[in-house]
């Protein structure tokens, strides 16, 4: 009996050790998926203003849309990396990621801008 309660004791202790440590990961991949989703939306953002240039005619806009949509596909693919395929919100997630790249406009829209911050919550 005596030897009982110290093991008893060590594996509680285990087991409550992983589960910390798991919840630990699982916040650190919400804040940086969080994190990453925050460029997408800054370097979607950029790109909308650089194709405003370019409408406008201004002076090397075509190579500044270049760059800020090369930016933009690199935080996008950051975001794409953290997802799970199988989750159906995930999948929600990565659609609006995808219509929010196709530029028609100045400016993104912001029913798409929120619908992403929502699922991102």
């Amino acid at each position: 009996m005596e030897v009982l309660i110290p093991l008893l004791a060590a594996v509680i202790g285990a087991v409550t050790g992983w589960g910390v440590a798991v919840a630990n990961y699982r916040q650190a991949w919400i804040n940086s998926l969080r994190e990453d989703l925050g460029n997408f939306l800054k370097e979607v953002s950029v790109v909308h203003d650089r194709y405003s240039d370019v409408l406008s005619g201004a002076a090397d806009s075509l190579e500044k849309l270049r760059d800020a949509r090369s930016a933009a596909l690199l935080a996008r693919w950051r975001v794409i990396l953290r997802l799970n395929p199988f989750d159906p919100v995930h999948q929600d997630l990565e659609a609006k990621i995808e219509a929010l790249m196709v530029v028609k406009d100045a400016a993104p829209k912001d029913v798409d801008v929120s619908a992403i911050v929502e699922l991102a919550r």
